[in-house]
């Protein structure tokens, strides 16, 4: 029975004592399933404080200890070390995030990129010297990112925008690379929403690269102009007192926090749902689970946003800026039959392109080619 072995930083804490939380951890349970029906052995290796092994439910989870390690690359050797002593030839390793990936004498290895995330913008005024250092850095950036890419044997991308990046540079190759869109699970029975107001949701991490101060300066105006409209803030951050103590005398607006796994019950006491991200991101689980709820969607054209969303069809696809976002939510806001309509074809959407069951058909078609 073969095993793969998936690395990352951290799925338990450093110390094997508390399970984290993140969208990372929630890929590599949805990939642990798919190998687990495959009748394959899942094992997870962590950075650690010390050596530990643990169980979460049935799955072996090793921690390797990185203490005296400063550099990440040492960190993800010292953890291929460990595999490397106990592999059989049938088994593979996956690096959770192509950014840990380190050479190996192993023979199956593949790694997952989670979406560009070198594009948010910088908010500086650069001279032309400081113009020119900007670009090199970024060049140098690529360089570092591309040379790493190209001694991976696999590489599972979860948006085109990855791809068409890749495509772009001059040193790219014709490399195995298997674009896997993010999913959602599709709930079959949406509640009624309410009709006499119109509900607003913001499910991000609350830092200012998803989007919270360009949403919360648009929403503030918003209702200011509608007294029909009530705003929710799910999620914690950085950005939690700011926003806060922007809205503390808003009796429209309620701050949530919930479980990854009710999100969908979350998302469907709502119309709208905004994802006005400023860069970074992939084929955003935000979205995908509010469309899978009815939610109509406003949502910027950065990443992968753009494989899932056809503006004024199943989204309204903006740009990242508080003239084009409080357009967008204003049209949804008055017209009812737009509304409806994007809502009904967003939940279309998921439902034949981005639900787990095409989503796990597309990984066991991976693993078969390399295992």
């Amino acid at each position: 029975m073969s095993k793969i072995y998936i690395i990352y930083r951290s799925f338990f804490d450093m110390k094997g004592e508390i399970y984290t939380v993140g969208g990372i951890q929630t890929y590599i349970r949805q990939l642990i399933k798919v190998i687990q029906e495959r009748n394959e052995v899942p094992i997870v290796v962590q950075f650690a404080d010390c050596n530990f092994h643990k169980k979460y439910n049935s799955i072996d989870v090793y921690g390797v200890n990185v203490n005296g390690l400063s550099k990440e690359r040492d960190k993800a050797k010292a953890l291929i070390n460990f595999i490397e002593k106990q592999i059989c030839d049938e088994d593979m390793v996956v690096f959770a995030t192509e950014d840990l990936f380190v050479p190996t004498s192993i023979n199956k290895v593949l790694a997952i990129q989670h979406g560009v995330g070198w594009d948010i913008p910088s908010q500086n005024h650069f001279s032309k010297r400081s113009l020119f250092l900007e670009v090199l850095r970024k060049s140098v950036g690529n360089y570092i990112r591309l040379k790493r890419i190209r001694k991976l044997q696999s590489l599972v991308c979860v948006d085109y925008n990855f791809v068409n990046w890749y495509r772009s540079q001059v040193f790219s190759n014709n490399k195995n690379i298997y674009p896997i869109p993010n999913c959602t699970e599709v709930k079959r029975n949406i509640l009624d929403k309410e009709k006499d107001v119109i509900k607003i949701i913001f499910a991000r991490r609350f830092v200012e690269f998803r989007g919270t101060k360009l949403f919360a300066k648009v929403i503030k105006k918003i209702l200011i102009n509608y007294d029909n409209v009530r705003v929710t803030f799910a999620g914690t951050g950085p950005d939690e007192s700011y926003l806060k103590e922007m809205f503390k005398n808003y009796s429209e607006v309620n701050f949530i926090k919930y479980e990854s796994e009710n999100s969908l019950e979350v998302h469907e006491k709502h119309h709208i749902a905004i994802i006005p991200t400023i860069g970074s991101e992939g084929t955003s689980l935000s979205l995908l689970e509010a469309m899978a709820s009815k939610c109509a969607v406003v949502a910027t054209n950065v990443g992968g946003m753009t494989n899932i969303l056809i503006d004024n069809y199943n989204g309204l696809l903006i740009n990242p800026n508080e003239t084009e976002l409080y357009e967008a939510i204003v049209k949804l806001i008055i017209n009812n039959r737009l509304r409806e309509s994007i809502s009904e074809n967003a939940y279309i959407t998921v439902s034949e392109g981005f639900s787990n069951e095409i989503w796990e058909e597309k990984w066991n078609k991976v693993l078969n080619q390399i295992i």
